[in-house]
């Protein structure tokens, strides 16, 4: 990936923090669209954020040199939302016991 994945118009601090922490060159596809997520699970201002309020496409160079662009289906958005609200809940989780043992 050459830039950035994400990025939101109002220039949101959050996630642009978290772009540069944990976006890295040669990240995959996947990789990819799971920082995608999780950066939109943690700046949306939605408790539900599912393929009704998102989309998501593909931009993409093939070996070949030809440039193909596809969207996600319904259903592999609303996967990768829930997939990372839940590494989000886990996380918060695992902060909230580190500092009760404190």
């Amino acid at each position: 990936m050459l830039c950035w994945p994400v990025y939101r118009r109002e220039r949101n601090n959050t996630a642009q923090q978290m772009m540069r922490q944990d976006w890295k060159e040669g990240m995959t596809t996947k990789e990819v669209l799971e920082l995608s997520s999780k950066i939109l699970i943690k700046t949306m201002d939605t408790a539900s954020p599912n393929a009704e309020k998102l989309e998501f496409g593909i931009l993409k160079k093939e070996s070949s040199g030809q440039v193909v662009f596809r969207y996600l289906s319904d259903a592999d958005v609303n996967k990768l939302m829930a997939d990372a609200a839940e590494k989000a809940k886990a996380e918060q989780e695992e902060k909230a016991e580190a500092k009760g043992e404190k």
